[in-house]
């Protein structure tokens, strides 16, 4: 170990850098306010151990070059049990880690490199316990994300950060335009708003439970219309389906004189999501995709299909409603008219991740739902919704599209299958 006397890490808490010998500049601009601070306050050492199996002249000649960054640095550590150390009880692989000793030298982290390239010096004393205190932050959403370098830039800028994923290849394509359009708008130009945009490519979601929690509660996770999370920064503002939140961009124009007069961006855009989701006439449709994996259901719903969607316990009732609704699609006057009716039966059966079946996914989101306070009308639909749950028989709704049109229990809903009354919803 050379560039300074050992000794000056007896009883001090020590920074073991781990990294093959080319360091980027990158990786110094992270750790060079450690070092500065470490010099001031000299409350703990840095090491920086580079991980090198074969050492050659030009490999000493780059320590030189790299000593000028860390106070100590070890060379020819090549030991091929020490290496394969770090790699198994570290989790070394070839990328940069910083594992933290105490003063006592007991492992406090075993790597806290991404927790100082997150929050800098504010990482200090660098142990586990110091990082769950900053991930239970307001600003925890930073912490969670190290798939694109340049996110890591914007949040220390503070920009407003649009992370989205999916494999809708074509609702990827006009996300990205809609949020390009918005960056530019004059009303976001003059407030001095920076947007940015970042596409999180298939298996990269970011390592932190919570993001994968939020994703997940919300369903956004591995929806094929695509996802969509907001951040300030560090902060995380709102997320969801990309389908809703298109339409918030879409729909801009509806709630820019907000952003006009002040408003901060963060409010004015969740505000307007709430009013997409809870408020609007097209409520129901939007909920179904926000709370159901179901491609070709999102599909039927923006193509403006006729949908009934139907359950209970009544079999009987079950295979009476769907033959009669079957019957409903064949009618001459419907298929000349050439409308489209698509049945999608919600079953109380156990089915995959639904525990009590897609039917009490259905009712128990539905429920949850109606506790965000949506208006009064829509809360009117909801309850209306929520009678049918206890029924032992049958229920179904009819919607076109996002819009509700009908619903009733097995036995007033049969008459919408009569094609005379049928003809009032077309």
């Amino acid at each position: 170990m050379q560039s300074k006397k050992t000794e000056g890490l007896r009883k001090k808490k020590v920074l073991l850098f781990f990294s093959d010998f080319d360091i980027s500049e990158k990786v110094v601009s992270i750790l060079k306010p450690i070092c500065e601070e470490e010099s001031r306050k000299d409350q703990y050492e840095i090491v920086w151990i580079p991980i090198v199996k074969n050492w050659i002249d030009i490999v000493q000649s780059k320590c030189k070059v790299n000593e000028k960054y860390f106070w100590y640095v070890v060379r020819q550590f090549s030991s091929v049990l020490g290496i394969k150390y770090v790699k198994e009880q570290w989790g070394f692989k070839d990328k940069p880690i910083v594992v933290v000793l105490s003063s006592e030298a007991k492992v406090e982290h075993k790597d806290a490199f991404h927790m100082i390239q997150t929050w800098g010096i504010e990482a200090y004393p660098f142990t586990f316990e110091r990082e769950r205190e900053l991930r239970n932050r307001e600003d925890w959403f930073g912490s969670t994300i190290d798939f694109n370098p340049d996110v890591l830039t914007w949040i220390q800028e503070g920009k407003y950060i649009f992370i989205y994923g999916g494999v809708d290849e074509e609702w990827r394509k006009q996300f990205a335009k809609r949020v390009e359009a918005l960056a530019k708008d004059y009303v976001i130009q003059y407030a001095k708003i920076s947007i940015v945009l970042s596409c999180v490519e298939m298996g990269c979601k970011g390592k932190d439970d919570r993001l994968q929690k939020f994703l997940s509660s919300r369903t956004h996770k591995n929806t094929e219309s695509g996802w969509v999370v907001l951040s300030k920064g560090s902060k995380l503002v709102d997320g969801g389906n990309g389908i809703t939140i298109l339409k918030v961009l879409e729909e801009f124009n509806k709630w820019r004189r907000r952003v006009r007069e002040g408003t901060m961006f963060e409010i004015c855009f969740k505000d307007y999501h709430n009013e997409v989701l809870h408020n609007g006439e097209d409520w129901f449709g939007y909920f179904m995709i926000e709370h159901f994996q179901q491609p070709k259901f999102s599909t039927w719903i923006q193509e403006g299909k006729h949908i009934f969607i139907y359950g209970g316990e009544d079999e009987e009732w079950i295979n009476h409603f769907t033959k009669k609704s079957e019957a409903l699609t064949k009618d001459p006057v419907i298929q000349k008219a050439m409308i489209s009716i698509e049945l999608h039966h919600l079953t109380m059966k156990s089915k995959g991740k639904y525990d009590n079946g897609i039917a009490g996914h259905f009712w128990y989101k539905l429920e949850l739902f109606s506790n965000d306070k949506p208006c009064t009308a829509v809360r009117q639909e909801i309850e209306k919704l929520i009678s049918y749950k206890n029924e032992n028989f049958g229920w179904a709704v009819l919607c076109k599209g996002y819009k509700l049109m009908a619903s009733g229990n097995e036995t007033n809903i049969l008459k919408v299958l009569e094609l005379e009354e049928f003809k009032k919803y077309i």
